[in-house]
């Protein structure tokens, strides 16, 4: 549809401006269906450990290493190690994925290698153009100290009016552009701003307005968590799995809302490499999608 295409597009030049030089060094080929895979810390490696992994070793009789990181320093090892890559299967953001593209440490998904991709729905699979496919899913909204307020948001464009006008104090987190929410939240606002890919105008004069009472544009998608239950802030643009977290960890408190016209699309990927033909499949198998949403 035309708002998929706009966001892709969207995603494609922030990825086109932040990647410096291209680069032509693929991966190096490794023996045996052991690999090294890219992980979140947390319960991302519990969920792996309690169904991924033991699923890929009875398939493959390989093993799985976890490196447990952030996108960026899965990539900034992979581009230290470009003989031998340090890491096979990468976990990464939507701009993540068009960026290491560019910086040729990434394969696109070959039906050879992984024969039931055509299986994965296009919904995971199209706005990445073959690179990477989507395991997850989640929603962008407002995460609030439902004690201090009281009427939350109803929209994105009157969450942004309300802060500018200093409504909640210097007590608002929003997402860094470098953050995969912030990038999704910011093009949402800016075309509900009416701006577009050609004009971010309207949205940045927005968080211009904004900036004097946000406390901090986070980086680390736990920081928003640690921050309301602290009580430091009373609002934060953040996402509905990782409130619901702190909510079953006993902060009834801190409430979730999905303001108008809904959340931009947030689905976690995986960019594999040539040495990597298992784990989508395994990341797909109904079974085994089932059991991170118990750990957690």
């Amino acid at each position: 549809m035309a708002t998929e295409t706009t966001r892709r597009a969207f995603l494609r030049s922030v990825a086109a401006a932040s990647a410096g030089s291209l680069a032509a060094a693929r991966f190096a080929q490794a023996a045996g269906p052991s690999i090294v895979a890219g992980s979140f810390a947390g319960v991302w490696v519990d969920g792996l450990k309690a169904g991924v992994i033991p699923c890929y070793k009875r398939k493959t009789g390989g093993d799985v290493e976890l490196v447990v990181g952030t996108p960026t320093d899965f990539v900034q090892k992979v581009m230290a190690t470009r003989d031998r890559p340090a890491i096979d299967a990468m976990i990464g953001t939507d701009a993540d994925v068009f960026q290491n593209a560019q910086l040729g440490i990434i394969e696109k998904l070959q039906p050879a290698k992984v024969p039931n991709a055509a299986g994965i729905l296009p919904i995971f699979r199209e706005p990445y153009e073959g690179w990477a496919f989507g395991f997850d899913g989640g929603r962008d909204g407002v995460t609030y100290n439902a004690n201090k307020v009281k009427n939350p948001p109803k929209s994105w464009i009157e969450f942004t009016e309300r802060v500018a006008k200093g409504e909640f104090g210097r007590a608002v987190l929003y997402p860094h552009l470098t953050a995969t929410d912030g990038l999704a939240i910011t093009w949402l606002i800016n075309r509900e701003l009416g701006g577009s890919l050609n004009d971010p105008s309207p949205v940045i004069k927005r968080l211009r307005e904004m900036k004097p009472y946000i406390t901090k544009f986070w980086t680390s998608n736990a920081e928003p968590g640690t921050a309301l239950t602290s009580g430091e802030v009373d609002i934060a643009a953040w996402t509905d799995g990782r409130t619901f977290g702190v909510q079953a960890a006993g902060n009834k408190h801190i409430q979730f809302a999905l303001p108008a016209p809904g959340s931009p699309m947030l689905v976690r990927r995986q960019e594999p490499g040539p040495l990597e033909p298992v784990l989508p499949r395994l990341l797909h198998d109904p079974p085994e999608q089932r059991l991170p949403a118990r750990v957690a």
